[in-house]
């Protein structure tokens, strides 16, 4: 009798993990180096939040010039994100699969981290940024769901990923 065993080698990828979930109808969001605010609807009086600092409520600033908006114009498919990762560069891209999100982070062909957003949803914009004072980057994914409820996102790049 003759014996074959086959040996494959698992790869386990890191998963991006969710530091925030903002979800609303006419959620608006901005970010800017080490700082990322998300607010209700124009005309909303609510405050917004800073949610990667905590959920205390905050003023808009006057001056949002230096601030970058990440719902303001949703693309259907945001096209991959190149970025530099640790000393070299890397990717970021999203796909829609089996009913939700799929967010993942690539150097060369390889996956070196990933994400699934976990509900049904369109992706809206890809942004790879420092949102907050924590070392590391974040992906900052909008999307907008069916019935047209707006949201952010945001997955912290895994130290193993570098």
């Amino acid at each position: 009798m003759i014996l074959l065993a086959l040996l494959q080698t698992a790869l386990a990828v890191p998963p991006l993990v969710v530091a925030a979930d903002e979800a609303e109808t006419g959620l608006r969001a901005w970010w800017r180096e080490g700082d990322l605010m998300v607010g209700p609807a124009e005309g909303d009086p609510r405050p917004a939040v800073r949610p990667l600092a905590g959920a205390a409520p905050s003023v808009l600033p006057e001056n949002m010039d230096d601030w970058k908006p990440l719902l303001a114009l949703c693309t259907p498919q945001p096209p991959p994100v190149a970025f530099a990762l640790g000393e070299g560069r890397a990717t970021a891209l999203v796909t829609p699969t089996a009913g939700t999100l799929v967010v993942r982070v690539r150097v060369e062909d390889r996956v070196v981290a990933e994400g699934a957003l976990g509900r049904p949803a369109v992706p809206c914009s890809l942004t790879v940024g420092q949102a907050d004072t924590l070392p590391g980057q974040e992906v900052m994914l909008g999307w907008q769901t069916p019935a047209g409820v707006s949201g952010l996102t945001v997955f912290r790049i895994p130290d193993t990923a570098r």
